[in-house]
């Protein structure tokens, strides 16, 4: 059996084998040096990397960087990044984030919102100052104008927790989830509206980004919605992610939501005190 590495110019051998796919090129590198040494060239990795991120929403400035140097570790890496369903603060204050709003927000804000009526989304930026701006002044051009619309790194939200940049929240809204795309993508989104870190599809182009498809319910973030309903502030959760009933309660009892029975009591006691002393006031005949 002729051994083409040993007839063929390592140009050349080196070509030939970069049109094989990862698992034959991990194969080839076992045979002898010469294989292993074709298998694991440069070249042949950045052109892996190439074909793979070519469709690819996101892939970070690092893995490029690093794709120059030990292009064989940044295709590994890239497919363990891609799962990464959080962002850094780079990333978020870096992209400029498409937005809409979603169907469950309402129809006040729907028939306002440009991506439902055809048009471009939305455009915010995160800024690394804690604030956020609209590019297009929609929240101005429609009187809802925010003077301090201030982000925040929350550690759970929706009843899930995660590392840092998993969960963000602007104000009290509820909090946006981060999850990502099959090709790599970054999507916000809570209860009631949606980020893109790439250029959202219009409505009807992408199933996956509609409203049906989205986890991230008023179901599932039913106390976070009530809370912000109400205007109570959004409490701490527990290891789970999940806003405990005593916290909901405290903060509902705090804003005068709801009352205990000790509350009624101390009511009853006080309507009962004035009586007395309305009845000590009344002068006998």
């Amino acid at each position: 059996m002729i051994d083409p590495e040993q007839y063929l110019p390592i140009e050349l051998f080196t070509t030939v084998v970069s049109f094989l796919n990862p698992k034959e090129l991990a194969t080839c590198a076992q045979v002898n040096t010469g294989w292993c040494d074709a298998a694991t060239d440069k070249s042949v990795w950045q052109i892996k990397c190439k074909n793979l991120w070519a469709d690819k929403k996101y892939v970070s400035p690092q893995l490029q960087h690093q794709m120059t140097e030990n292009p064989r570790q940044a295709y590994k890496d890239s497919l363990n990044d891609c799962k990464r369903a959080y962002v850094t603060m780079e990333e978020l204050c870096g992209f400029t984030w498409n937005f809409r709003f979603k169907e469950s927000a309402g129809y006040h804000w729907t028939e306002n919102d440009p991506w439902w009526q055809g048009k471009s989304p939305i455009q915010m930026k995160f800024l690394e100052n804690g604030r956020t701006e609209t590019i297009d002044n929609f929240w101005q051009n429609h009187g809802r104008a925010i003077a301090d619309r201030r982000w925040r790194f929350i550690e759970r939200a929706a009843g899930r927790a995660g590392p840092t940049g998993s969960f963000i929240q602007v104000n009290n809204f509820p909090p946006y989830v981060v999850s990502r795309t099959k090709d790599w993508g970054f999507v916000m989104q809570s209860c009631w509206v949606v980020y893109t870190s790439f250029p959202m599809p219009p409505l009807g182009q992408c199933p996956a980004l509609e409203d049906e498809a989205l986890e991230i319910t008023t179901e599932v973030m039913r106390s976070e919605a009530m809370m912000y309903n109400i205007g109570v502030e959004f409490p701490g959760q527990d290891n789970n992610g999940h806003i405990t009933l005593l916290q909901l309660f405290a903060q509902l009892h705090q804003n005068g939501v709801i009352f205990d029975d000790n509350d009624m009591d101390d009511e009853d006691e006080d309507d009962m005190d004035q009586n007395d002393d309305e009845d000590a006031d009344v002068e006998e005949p």
